[in-house]
């Protein structure tokens, strides 16, 4: 959901160090286009040499009722929402959400 997103800041937020792999992401979002990226930088140690791998994944924010819209413009119906625990979410939980809905095959 858009409002997780509106908490990524451009600064590391996850990796972790071993003796012949790290990583790390960096996550960043710019809230007036709706776009994010998250870069995860790996390092693996091969033989005697470490390579480095990147990897850009951009991601788009959206809103629950874009969702829900989205969902009803191509027939969905009877729409719930969960966290990712499985709990029916409130108006309040914008982060990691699930959406479950009907649609009627023709």
């Amino acid at each position: 959901m858009e409002d997780f997103y509106k908490s990524w800041h451009g600064t590391i937020s996850d990796g972790d160090v071993k003796d012949d792999f790290a990583w790390a992401c960096c996550d960043s979002y710019n809230p007036k286009a709706k776009i994010g990226q998250f870069k995860i930088t790996i390092f693996q140690k091969v033989e005697k040499f470490w390579q480095r791998l990147d990897i850009n994944n951009s991601v788009r924010g959206y809103s629950r009722i874009e969702v829900i819209t989205a969902l009803k413009n191509v027939g969905f119906t009877d729409i719930y929402i969960y966290d990712k625990e499985g709990d029916v979410v409130n108006s309040e939980c914008d982060f990691h959400v699930i959406f479950l809905g009907s649609k009627q095959s023709k």
